[in-house]
């Protein structure tokens, strides 16, 4: 997992780029080389990370409190950006 933009982990409550890998699966007769993990990007306040995954949430409330969690699996993060 890259930081880009950071050293270590970025600060709880820093606005985020994670740029991650999602699962795909093709129930058809796509051969194997035709198939790969499509890439996507979500935005959103850093809350937390760990062994296991890393939360951002898409919406603050007056008293900065953080909600709209999203919790990505370690494995599927090709890289956060600090924005």
């Amino acid at each position: 997992m890259d930081f880009a933009g950071t050293i270590g982990t970025p600060q709880e409550k820093a606005l985020v780029e994670v740029v991650w890998l999602d699962i795909v699966c093709h129930a058809d007769w796509t051969e194997a080389e035709e198939v790969s993990c499509p890439l996507f990007k979500s935005i959103g306040w850093f809350i937390s990370k760990n062994e296991k995954e890393v939360k951002i949430g898409n919406t603050k409330d007056d008293a900065d409190k953080i909600f709209g969690i999203t919790a990505f699996p370690t494995g599927c993060i090709a890289r956060i950006n600090v924005l």
